[in-house]
């Protein structure tokens, strides 16, 4: 099942990379339940830190997992999932909290076909951080009165393995980020893991997940108490596996389905 839905994620983001390098239109993305909807409303809380993340690695020339094609895939599949959204969501409020996060996007999208620019990368960085806190108000929108608020938090955890990931990037760079950003990204590291490892519908598999996202937490934990800069490929390889992780707890709560 796992491998299933791996396969599904890999094949709506390559088909919908091919549509945009072409300039074509975005293959669809069917929602059938509000489970889905949610984690991946969830997503997109997640992608706008992976956009910057790749965008401060093209910025220093690095080449860890080929960020400017990682850049396209993820713009692709930010719009796949926000014209779904579009499709499936009927609930006013939450339908008022995407448009708003549509049109933020539809500003900030222009933007990354620029070459990245040092000195404008924090302003940059700011709307980015926006696009995705508009992300989690459209989730909490879509979670309210809901018992989906587990896999919300564990959608959150995808998310945060890419701000930490942007976070340091920008350090490496030599881009100042201010020290209550990563405080508040461990933060929400710390309290969104406590809520899934809580929570009645995590299933055992997502509670051993957790734990073993928990270790990655702690490497990270130690690398915000250090004011040194970081080693790019190292930073690349820990969030990435962190990100996969998450997924993969996030999956737990769609095999439930």
């Amino acid at each position: 099942m796992q491998a299933a839905l791996y396969s599904i994620r890999k094949g709506i983001v390559m088909g919908a990379l091919s549509l945009v390098m072409t300039g074509g239109t975005l293959s669809a993305l069917e929602i059938t339940t509000q489970t889905q909807a949610v984690a991946l409303a969830g997503k997109t809380r997640m992608l706008p830190m992976r956009m910057l993340k790749n965008y401060a690695m093209i910025g220093m020339k690095l080449h860890h997992g080929d960020p400017t094609k990682e850049m396209h895939e993820t713009v692709a599949e930010y719009d796949t999932i926000i014209t779904a959204l579009e499709a499936y969501i009927k609930d006013p409020a939450a339908k008022s909290k995407l448009d708003l996060q549509k049109a933020a996007w539809q500003q900030i999208k222009p933007m990354l076909a620029q070459p990245p620019v040092k000195a404008k990368a924090l302003a940059f960085a700011k709307s980015l951080e926006a696009l995705s806190h508009d992300g989690d108000v459209t989730v909490k929108s879509m979670t309210k009165g809901s018992d989906l608020k587990a896999i919300g938090m564990a959608a959150r955890i995808r998310a945060v393995s890419q701000f930490l990931g942007a976070a340091y990037m920008f350090k490496t760079w030599g881009v100042a980020v201010p020290g209550r950003l990563l405080s508040t990204g461990m933060h929400m590291f710390r309290a969104s893991l406590d809520a899934v490892e809580h929570a009645s519908e995590t299933s055992a598999e997502g509670k051993r997940l957790a734990k073993k996202i928990e270790k990655t937490y702690l490497f990270f934990k130690v690398m915000n108490d250090d004011n040194n800069t970081f080693v790019p490929s190292l930073v690349h390889r820990r969030t990435d596996r962190l990100l996969e992780d998450a997924q993969h707890l996030v999956d737990t709560y769609l095999k439930k389905q």
